[in-house]
């Protein structure tokens, strides 16, 4: 049974989630049992296509640099997710000379539907998901690293000094949850111990990253439109021109960072001469203030007006509403001072200022519709 290098990659393990196959069922192959290349038009779980380039832009074959592409599920259901390797024979340590080289692949994964999103140790160029009729594909472009490994360098330990446990002159692993993965972001890093990337209260999103000082550090996060649309009702141009990233290490800041807004998202590089227990953190420039609520007036049986202190920072107020019994309720306000019409039932709401994004929520309040 082959072992996962990659320990963060592990982690999308415990989030994935199995789809209900329809009959007539194909069969998935095994954890750890490769998959083949495709032989035909209608063959499933299976490499249809995989191609190389030379970090000069020479174009070649895996064959002729003597790899080859390992793609297999991992875990059992319901946890299944997909791993991709780089080997030379069987091991993963390619030779030198195809560092920073970019792979390019597809696999064809049935009716396993893989997450907008995947993780791994490469370079992040290109992700893409496709359907047809019942059938799903997967299309990614990524470069190989130089990846070291120490197993006690953590984000607890900080134990990142030394030298590192096993060396990789050239690696690239990339793994692939299913669609109900929680992972809002694409993160590929040259780190063997990644922690966080999901959206927070407060507008923001970190990274908490360890890897050997030995070697130098890179991350590309793409946070995904998706994500920022859910998390902060806004868009990638926006996030990319009115958000930051900060990369430090114990609280100072180190080594450089860029934000893009591509077709996907919004492309995040973080660079270090240096590993090391690192923390990388996106947040709004300008941050908006949590909105303090004054006062809910009760007018009616159906109906309060609620209070909220100004904010020259904020064009809109964003609230959100629910029941006990989940129902949801969002609407937006153009003043400080407004009175909701709110459907019958007891509503616990909180409120948040908007200006390009969604910043943080105030502390929670009821509204009720009694009559």
């Amino acid at each position: 049974m082959k072992r996962l290098i990659s320990i963060s990659s592990a982690a999308t393990l415990a989030f994935a989630a199995l789809i209900a196959l329809p009959a007539p069922a194909i069969a998935a192959p095994a954890s750890f049992a490769e998959w083949p290349v495709c032989a035909t038009a209608v063959d499933q779980h299976c490499v249809e296509s995989a191609s190389l380039k030379l970090s000069d832009g020479t174009a070649t074959t895996l064959a002729a640099e003597g790899i080859r592409l390992e793609a297999y599920f991992y875990g059992d259901a319901p946890n299944t997710a997909i791993a991709v390797n780089l080997r030379a024979g069987t091991a993963q340590n390619l030779p030198e000379k195809l560092l920073g080289a970019a792979v390019t692949f597809t696999l064809r994964t049935s009716t396993w539907k893989p997450a907008p999103t995947m993780n791994g140790q490469a370079g992040f160029v290109s992700y893409s998901t496709a359907k047809v009729g019942e059938n799903h594909t997967l299309s990614v472009t990524a470069t190989t690293i130089r990846y070291e490994l120490k197993q006690d360098c953590n984000n607890e330990s900080s134990n990142c000094d030394g030298a590192a446990d096993q060396v990789y002159a050239a690696y690239l692993q990339v793994t692939f949850a299913q669609n109900s993965s929680p992972f809002e972001n694409t993160v590929m890093s040259t780190a063997g111990n990644l922690m966080g990337g999901g959206w927070g209260s407060n507008s923001s999103t970190t990274f908490e990253i360890a890897q050997p000082k030995s070697a130098p550090f890179s991350l590309d996060a793409l946070l995904v439109t998706s994500g920022i649309t859910k998390n902060l009702s806004s868009t990638a141009a926006f996030v990319a021109k009115n958000f930051k990233a900060v990369l430090t290490e114990n609280g100072v800041a180190v080594g450089t960072t860029t934000m893009v807004a591509t077709s996907q998202g919004v492309l995040v590089r973080a660079k270090n001469a240096t590993g090391g227990s690192l923390v990388l953190k996106i947040s709004p420039k300008a941050p908006l203030p949590k909105p303090v609520i004054q006062k809910v007036n009760l007018i009616s049986k159906s109906k309060q007006t609620v209070t909220v202190r100004a904010s020259k920072a904020a064009k809109l107020i964003s609230v959100s509403c629910s029941t006990s019994n989940g129902t949801l309720r969002n609407f937006t306000s153009k003043t400080f001072k407004f009175t909701p019409t709110m459907p019958k039932g007891v509503w616990l709401c909180s409120a948040s200022f908007v200006n390009g994004y969604r910043g943080p929520s105030s502390t929670t309040f009821m509204l009720s519709n009694r009559g």
